[in-house]
């Protein structure tokens, strides 16, 4: 039997969307909406006990809910519009909601589903997040009373709400809030507001996370885009919110925004909700700006232990997903050549793109990395100086790092070929060929007529996988062509 609390409460936003149903415009629904927002807010206590029923929930109280008047459609309606338009603090309650009624056991999911409204609990996420930063940054400057002079009537105001649902006596959902709306006045949060609303966060994130787990997407097209590209929105947000002491009662969740996207991140990355390699192409390049400039807010306003924290994040979750699905290699192999594309203008993002193609590059197979070097050949034939600088310092690396045909033997006859074109261009300096010694492990190099000596007239491109034993001949080694093009970047 469902509880006659929630009951109640699902009949209520069911009514409250009429209005909503019958709008013949955008204008005309977003002024409903609004009006929706300044007359009634979801509170904490009526979030606490949804909390609570929602999980006792199964397939006959649905259909007794059903009999009741409930119609799952329209409490979605009331719940979407109050997620897109309500202040900070109520939308994030109502998108708990939403994901809560997802998540519940039994749950008439296809009913529920809608791309607005998926759309609209990851937009409230992402506003939440925002303001949290805003407040956080002025705060800690000392100046938010000067620069928001209505700050404190915002939180008498919200202070008057909650006050006036606890005197009521209707149990753990009190009435509708008819207090008026603070819509107009600057979206401020408080400190503790501010907490509150980032916990109420990571909880959707996670109950849509264990949504995606149990529900298949694949028909659900523009839901699933919607979502991979709202999680890339908040994959910054790496602020740890903490439970208030003032409410540690109502069962909030402390965590990482960030955490939390890429959870539900990797529940829609999956292959039972599309084709995997169409969802990495449309998902990856999205994610380079996280690997090479931290993410959409400029990387000067991060701190560097921030900055590497995202960074390493992004770059860890497209390696475990690469390893769980390897039909994704093509995309991998795609993203690193746009991370390369995306960092040439500052030292910091290119000293970045050869870390994440450091660490990328040598999962893939060894045909996709013989391309990269020779994209990265081509590179160092750009008019951009930062193209040009960024191939030299990918050159070492690769040669440092990749498995076989890059070996300490195929090292000495690359250095051969570098010595054989320094005779040709003295200009070039005269240390890569002992950097190329180096970065196999040699001490030195000896002349490059020795060296010379250990490398066959025509380069022979690689055969097999990595790790496969090269043909020596005479004493001498068959150099790989991208071990020779790279040898001629240094």
């Amino acid at each position: 039997m469902v509880p006659a609390q929630l009951t109640g409460l699902l009949l209520d936003l069911t009514e409250r969307a009429q209005p909503l149903s019958n709008t013949g415009s955008l204008d005309e629904y977003q002024n409903h909406a609004k009006e929706l927002c300044n007359s009634y807010q979801l509170s904490l206590q009526q979030l606490q006990a949804v909390r609570s029923h929602c999980v006792q929930l199964n397939s006959a109280c649905w259909g007794e809910l059903a009999e009741a008047g409930v119609v799952a459609a329209d409490v979605v309606k009331t719940l979407t519009a109050l997620m897109r338009y309500g202040p900070v603090l109520p939308a994030c309650t109502a998108a708990v909601v939403y994901s809560l009624l997802l998540k519940a056991p039994e749950a008439p999911v296809h009913n529920l589903l809608d791309t607005s409204s998926f759309a609209g609990a990851l937009q409230c996420t992402k506003e939440a997040t925002t303001a949290s930063n805003s407040s956080s940054s002025k705060s800690s400057k000392g100046k938010g009373s000067s620069k928001h002079p209505k700050a404190s009537q915002i939180q008498k105001h919200s202070q008057a709400i909650a006050e006036d649902s606890a005197d009521e006596d209707e149990g753990p959902f009190p009435g509708p809030s008819t207090a008026a709306s603070n819509s107009h006045l600057p979206q401020f949060v408080s400190a503790e507001e501010s907490e509150v609303s980032t916990c109420l966060c990571v909880e959707a994130l996670a109950n849509l996370a264990a949504m995606a787990q149990q529900v298949q997407l694949r028909s659900y097209g523009e839901l699933l885009q919607a979502g991979l590209e709202g999680c890339t929105d908040l994959l910054g947000c790496t602020k740890a919110a903490k439970v208030p002491t003032s409410s540690k009662g109502l069962g909030l969740f402390a965590g990482s925004v960030s955490t939390a996207a890429y959870a539900l991140l990797g529940a829609l990355f999956n292959p039972r909700h599309g084709d995997m390699l169409d969802m990495a192409t449309m998902l990856l390049p999205r994610l380079t700006p996280f690997m090479v400039g931290a993410g959409p807010v400029a990387a000067a306003k991060r701190s560097p232990t921030e900055t590497a924290t995202i960074r390493t994040a992004a770059l860890d979750f497209v390696r475990a997903s690469y390893s769980r699905h390897p039909e994704i290699k093509e995309s991998v192999a795609a993203l690193v050549r746009h991370i390369c594309l995306k960092a040439q203008d500052k030292a910091d993002s290119r000293a970045a793109a050869i870390k994440a193609c450091t660490e990328l590059v040598p999962d893939l197979p060894q045909w996709e990395q013989e391309q990269f070097v020779g994209f990265v050949y081509n590179l160092s034939r750009a008019k951009q100086v930062g193209l040009r600088t960024l191939s030299v310092g990918l050159a070492n690396s690769l040669l440092t790092n990749l498995p076989e045909p890059f070996t300490a033997r195929t090292f000495l006859a690359a250095a051969g070929v570098r010595s054989s074109h320094q005779d040709s261009a003295p200009a070039q300096p005269s240390s890569d060929a002992s950097n190329l010694a180096g970065a196999a492990g040699c001490s030195s190099v000896s002349g490059s007529s020795s060296a010379n000596g250990m490398l066959t007239a025509t380069p022979a491109p690689t055969q097999g996988r990595p790790g496969s034993e090269r043909a020596v001949r005479s004493g001498m080694v068959q150099a790989p062509w991208s071990v020779v093009a790279l040898a001629v970047l240094l």
